[in-house]
């Protein structure tokens, strides 16, 4: 798609995500992602299966994707199992999910993840490896990525009773929120709210279902730029 290929270029930023941190960088590109479900026994999720298949002496194995190859997947939740699997080990072995469990009323016991905790010894420098790690892993989408798929969004979705010139500013706006999210959460928003929707989104809409699907990354990001 050619939305993709300019990934490097006509890049706008947006709000960060991030939170700020003195003195945190960032780079890495080979994780692993957390499940879209935590495990309620306090254990970090396991990952989701990749895509790739590789050989190994004994029969096949599954090849896990690397973080920059998750987010051209577009599953955010291959690539929050891509970071986790490339923390440094100290920072791994540290991190706990903080878990709320509560009663649905439509499917009974449930749980959300609602942040994470640091226990242990973790280095300035595995600290400091973790967030470039995070950094890389949000950076935000391009305007070539967002447009094409809001497009898309539109090609395959209902508007309410919009003139072309409220769909236009309606569509300027939704690029410049899209304009804060890395291209996998942008893409998959835009996807699974079609699929799974009639009519266009409002804002608020489609911004809560990319903030859900980026929420892992931003409270891992969270807990690794609080306090020593």
């Amino acid at each position: 798609m050619s939305g993709r290929q300019d990934e490097g270029q006509d890049f706008q930023q947006g709000g960060n995500l991030l939170p700020a941190a003195s003195g945190m960088r960032l780079t890495s590109d080979s994780i692993q992602a957390p499940s879209s479900k935590n495990s309620p026994t306090g254990q970090l999720p396991a990952p989701k299966p990749s895509k790739g298949i590789g050989t190994q002496r004994g029969g096949p194995s599954v090849v896990e994707p690397s973080i920059a190859e998750a987010i051209r997947l577009d599953d955010p939740d291959l690539t929050d199992a891509a970071i986790l699997r490339s923390l440094p080990p100290s920072v791994a072995s540290a991190l706990h999910p903080v878990i709320r469990e509560f009663i649905d009323p439509q499917y009974g016991f449930d749980y959300e993840l609602t942040g994470y905790r640091l226990s242990g010894e973790i280095t300035t420098a595995d600290r400091n490896r973790a967030g470039e790690i995070l950094s890389a892993a949000m950076k935000p989408a391009t305007i070539g990525v967002i447009r094409e798929s809001l497009a898309l969004l539109k090609a395959g979705t209902k508007s309410r009773g919009m003139d072309e010139g409220d769909l236009t500013l309606t569509m300027q706006v939704l690029t410049d929120e899209c304009a804060e999210f890395p291209p996998d959460v942008v893409r998959a928003g835009c996807r699974r709210w079609m699929r799974r929707e009639m009519w266009f989104p409002a804002v608020a809409e489609l911004r809560n279902e990319m903030l859900r699907l980026v929420k892992n990354r931003q409270l891992i990001a969270a807990v690794l730029a609080g306090p020593p």
